[in-house]
């Protein structure tokens, strides 16, 4: 079902989420290819990043712990004469002894996925300089520079043996730098109608990128002397342009518009200007040096969830047909070299036309029936569920109306793919215009299928339909004025063996999330007398088996594409549900998490020092001690039978009877005496 959800995919993605992504996924190849190799030195990887602002001369921290004030950094109305100058405390830039251009104080907060680094931006960009023009409700009035900073340490594990003992650990590090510059465009102020402060900060912008325009022509003519100096925002960029070890691109923001075409045309000259400038740049190691960048798993994952032995192993990958080409589809289960076998029951499911329509509109679905059969004590390698895109949707390429046209030769050469024995799947599943296909796919080859499930389904001529011969599902909205209700009656009346549901989407949102799972095991069990009499698992697997690390090799004629993120990414115009968009979520950030230290690098810790037993004269004195004390150590109440105390064992405080019940039962890990720095109680 589809449930709450939208229809953004990977490629609405901006570019900081995206590079993150793709520096996190070659910072886990380069570790797994090191985990692969014997070598002496171990290697650990941290990612930090910066953000700043450039209002006016000055550098600001977005990041900094004490936020500026809402009235001095955002207003709503550009004729406002209050001042709207940061309050923070400027940032100063350094020059090293190599030229390079560094922020000194500036905050670099550790980040180890790309949701933690756009936690940041958003928390930076909530305090971004912006305020009300009258060409936009939220106008940038600063410059912006997100940093990553990547560095690369090596420790070297081999001891040099002397006199002295071994020599303690030596560490070798590699840093590279990634900025991100947001520059604020430049501004008519004849069209943005600013006034007072608003004023003041449209000629500071002009006037940055004025000065940058100066450095971009000294830099395409080649010139000795480059003014980098001349302000704020080229003194910050100097590193990025002129840096002997560095790689600049620059992005242009157009409009379409003809107002804008004075606009567009000056940023247009800044980008073919950009492109003028010649330099030899020397090569630098590759975040993905050593590894295979069109690797399927680059950058995903294998199915974290599993049962037991056997996983879900969710996937997904292109399958080969003789006729009609790649097929895209999404995998979950055990699908193995020999594909589908007879003993194991294969699920396909159709998607509808819909713009947003593909295989992605299963996804819920199929999530909620492997848990539902997992929760029955199902062999989760007994099913595999394979949703396809349909020619000319989602990522399949081909032509739309092949789907329509030619229903039952095409879901019989994905069958033929997936089921090479049986040449039959277990349950054919549609929706919308789907489930007319697999209606005019089972009339066309009645062997196609043993059962038939559809929801919402848009039904041609349904007399045609006496003669199905599989039991089937019916689902219907009684407010989807699209799918009338009233068609799906005579339906009903036509296929011989169904079962019959009617909802109202306005009384019952969820119906379809909640009940058609449950409802498509109840007709398996129905009609068929062997799925809960049998719980056979794939003659390949048996309970002594060792655990599933990877998933199964494909048959030759399909091939992967990807992992689990795969799987529950949605692209183009996909629909996702909020269900798979928060497992997406979590799952990326797992991935990324995995090749980047936590803490500082290589971080040592103190060694614990062992304590010495005491000898028989030190007991002998400590227990005259003990015994001839008289005082609670936590009330200091007088103690009238010291067999009614308790002792603690670590720090040897006695407690009273009265304290062990009122301090100690609400804090039994920690003893109650004032000023105890024993730690918690074994």
């Amino acid at each position: 079902g589809r449930g709450g959800g939208d229809a953004h995919g990977e490629e609405f993605r901006g570019l900081i989420p995206r590079a993150a992504s793709f520096l996190f996924a070659g910072i886990n190849a380069l570790l797994h290819s090191h985990h692969n190799t014997t070598i002496s030195t171990t290697v650990q990887y941290q990612v930090r990043a910066s953000f700043v602002e450039v209002y006016g001369s000055r550098i600001l921290d977005l990041l900094a712990s004490s936020p500026p004030s809402s009235s001095t950094h955002t207003t709503q109305s550009s004729s406002s004469s209050s001042s709207s100058t940061p309050k923070d405390k400027p940032l100063v830039l350094q020059q090293d002894h190599s030229g390079e251009v560094h922020l000194r104080g500036a905050v670099e907060v550790a980040v180890h996925s790309s949701e933690d680094l756009m936690k940041l931006v958003i928390q930076g960009a909530t305090r971004r300089a912006t305020a009300q023009t009258g060409q936009n409700d939220t106008s940038s009035r600063s410059h912006a520079m997100l940093t990553l900073w990547v560095e690369r340490r090596e420790r070297n594990t081999e001891e040099e043996g002397s006199k002295a003992g071994p020599c303690p650990p030596s560490y070798r590090s590699f840093l590279g730098r990634l900025n991100f510059i947001d520059l604020a465009g430049s501004e008519d102020v004849s069209r943005s109608g600013v006034q007072g402060q608003r004023f003041t900060e449209a000629i500071q912008i002009n006037t940055g990128l004025l000065q940058l325009r100066r450095v971009l022509d000294a830099l395409a003519a080649g010139s000795s002397f480059v003014p980098y100096r001349d302000s704020t925002l080229t003194r910050l960029l100097q590193t990025s342009l002129s840096g002997a070890s560095s790689c600049t691109a620059l992005l242009a923001h157009v409009s379409s518009l003809p107002v804008d075409a004075g606009e567009t045309t000056s940023t247009l000259r800044y980008a073919r200007l950009s492109s003028q400038i010649q330099r030899t740049v020397p090569l630098c190691q590759s975040i993905v040096e050593g590894t295979e960048e069109t690797d399927a798993m680059f950058g995903d994952m294998h199915d974290p969830e599993r049962r037991g032995d056997a996983g879900w192993w969710r996937r997904t990958c292109f399958i080969e047909t003789k006729i009609y080409g790649p097929v895209f589809a999404r995998l979950a289960g055990h699908l193995g070299s020999h594909g589908v076998l007879p003993s194991q029951k294969c699920v396909l499911l159709v998607h509808g036309s819909g713009p947003e329509n593909s295989s992605s509109w299963w996804n819920g679905l199929t999530v909620r029936l492997m848990r539902e059969l997992r929760r029955l004590g199902r062999d989760s390698r007994e099913f595999v569920f394979v949703s396809i895109d349909c020619p000319g949707y989602g990522r399949s390429p081909g032509d739309k109306q092949t789907i329509r046209s030619y229903p039952g030769a095409f879901l019989q050469s994905v069958v033929d793919c997936l089921c090479p024995e049986t040449r039959q799947v277990y349950c054919l599943i549609g929706s919308s215009q789907g489930s007319a296909s697999s209606f005019n796919a089972l009339l066309e080859r009645p062997h196609l299928s043993r059962f038939l499930a559809v929801q919402n389904p848009v039904s041609h001529e349904p007399a045609r339909f006496d003669r199905l011969t599989q039991p089937a599902l019916l689902a219907y909205d009684n407010d989807d004025a699209g799918h009338p209700i009233s068609v799906g009656r005579i339906v009903r009346k036509m296929v011989p063996k169904n079962m019959w549901y009617e909802y109202a989407s306005s009384k019952q949102p969820r119906w379809l999330e909640d009940n058609l799972h449950i409802k498509l095991i109840e007709l398996w069990t129905t009609y068929d007398s062997t799925f809960v009499k049998e719980d056979i698992a794939p003659s390949s697997s048996s309970s002594s088996s060792p655990p599933e690390e990877s998933p199964p090799l494909l048959p030759p004629h399909i091939q992967a594409h990807g992992g689990v993120l795969s799987w529950l990414r949605a692209w183009g115009r996909e629909y996702i549900c909020t269900e798979t968009k928060g497992e997406l979520t979590r799952l990326r950030t797992k991935n990324e998490e995995t090749g980047v230290a936590k803490d500082d690098l290589f971080q040592e810790e103190a060694p614990v020092p062992s304590e010495q037993p005491l000898s028989a004269e030190e007991l002998a004195a400590q227990q005259q001690v003990e015994l001839a004390q008289t005082t609670c150590d936590v009330c200091a109440s007088q103690i009238v039978s010291a067999a009614e105390c308790l002792r603690l064992p670590t720090c040897r405080h006695l407690v009273c009877p009265r304290c062990a019940v009122n301090r100690l039962s609400i804090n039994p890990t920690s003893c109650p005496a004032p000023l105890c720095d024993s730690g918690d109680i074994p």
